[in-house]
């Protein structure tokens, strides 16, 4: 499970200095491999025991189980400039619309699911979930096909977002029968 999905499904767990810590670590995915555990907590003024604490409140076992969660995420990160270039694509193509109805049924929804089948288009929805993180509503990502039709019959009064990036022309066949 991505650290991600772990805060999702753990936030309300969080304190303010977690989520501190989450972000020092989203920052500095990069260089977290060559890390010690005691390097963090002094560069975040913290004990050693609250990372340790925060590990254990995302259901991992320890710093060695966390960095090696994050090189393995990091190693299937797209560059900076492809995620910049297509996530600016997404917020033009955005902007050109009225997005009233959007933010009205954003504001109605508890649940809003993401389908995002691709590997910039995930980067896209993990970068909305993260956004949207400390909100009132939960993020759900489904990042294939099989997700997204074991969650159609959760969706009765939800909001499914659907990011396309490719030009493709394939869309999900289970929104067709539905």
């Amino acid at each position: 499970m991505l650290i991600q999905e772990r805060i999702q499904k753990h936030k309300a767990k969080l304190t303010s200095t977690d989520w501190m810590i989450y972000d020092y670590l989203d920052k500095n995915q990069k260089e977290l491999p060559e890390w010690t555990m005691e390097q963090i907590a002094q560069d975040l003024h913290i004990s050693t025991t609250t990372l340790f604490r925060f590990c254990s409140k995302l259901e991992i076992s320890g710093f060695s189980e966390l960095k090696a969660i994050i090189k393995n995420e990091s190693q299937a990160i797209l560059t900076q400039a492809d995620i910049s270039l297509n996530y600016h694509q997404v917020v033009d193509y955005i902007y050109e619309y009225d997005t009233q109805e959007l933010f009205f049924r954003m504001n109605n929804s508890k649940k809003i699911y993401i389908y995002a089948d691709g590997e910039v288009e995930l980067r896209v929805a993990k970068e909305i979930q993260r956004i949207f993180q400390q909100s009132n509503f939960q993020i759900y990502l489904l990042p294939n096909e099989l997700a997204l039709t074991s969650s159609l019959k959760q969706l009765t009064d939800e909001l499914l977002w659907i990011i396309k990036l490719s030009d493709d022309g394939q869309f999900p066949l289970a929104l067709y029968t539905n």
